[in-house]
């Protein structure tokens, strides 16, 4: 007769057999005991909720917001441009503002009364009177409607490309609500409108209305300063 080599398991108390849990209780030590969700887990799964839900609803807004402010950085830089331009050839400088096509570029004009003397051989003195009385006869014609007597205007990439066409857009899904200038006796919402610069530092006072979505968002207004050239960002309608 046969005898098996495996040992007899030993018996514990309760008839259990030696290492494992008694009847009842089998898998208690490796589950451990069962336990709820606090009240702080609950708290932060509801604040996640809402973050999410406030993302979903004003994550469009902010995203406007930085169309905009690139919109109105584009259009400060374009003014500085100008002038500079402008200041350095000595011929008038325009910038052009498709409402239709919400696209900004810049251009000079063909021709030029301001010609540039040799240092060497003219007063620089009696040169800078001239040319500042110069200027601000042109840009008297200018500012009377008589842009056209100082030639043609042809584009100049200063500010680069974003397409086939010269110039770049103000940005996806920001349009000019307004334009309005020193010339115009009524503000400008379709069709092209132009800000002149002229050597020397002069242009036009001009006020820029840009907004991103509904028409009856308020939007960003860019102010040009006749005097300085300068350019100011405000929010709203000004």
């Amino acid at each position: 007769m046969r005898t098996s080599s495996v040992p007899p398991a030993s018996l514990g108390s309760a008839g259990s057999l030696v290492g494992q849990p008694p009847p009842g209780q089998r898998g208690w030590c490796a589950r451990g005991p069962a336990r709820g969700v606090t009240l702080v887990e609950v708290l932060i799964v509801v604040a996640l909720m809402g973050l999410l839900a406030g993302s979903i609803l004003f994550g469009g807004g902010l995203m406007g917001g930085a169309r905009e402010r690139g919109a109105t950085s584009l259009l400060i830089t374009a003014t500085r441009k100008g002038i500079a331009h402008a200041n350095a050839t000595g011929r008038p400088v325009r910038l052009v503002m498709d409402l239709e096509q919400q696209r900004v570029h810049l251009e000079e004009s063909s021709s030029s009364k301001m010609v540039r003397d040799n240092p060497k051989t003219v007063d620089l003195r009696a040169r800078a009177k001239r040319l500042e009385r110069e200027v601000r006869e042109e840009a008297e014609r200018g500012l009377d409607g008589d842009v056209s007597a100082t030639g043609g205007f042809r584009p100049v990439l200063l500010l680069g490309e974003d397409g086939p066409e010269a110039g770049r857009e103000l940005g996806p899904g920001v349009k000019f609500r307004l334009v309005q200038t020193d010339r115009d006796p009524d503000p400008i919402t379709t069709g092209k409108a132009y800000l002149h610069f002229w050597p020397g530092g002069v242009t036009e006072h001009a006020v820029i209305q840009i907004y991103s979505g509904s028409p009856a968002e308020e939007g960003l207004t860019v102010s040009v300063s006749a005097l300085t050239g300068r350019a100011a960002v405000t929010r709203g309608r000004v």
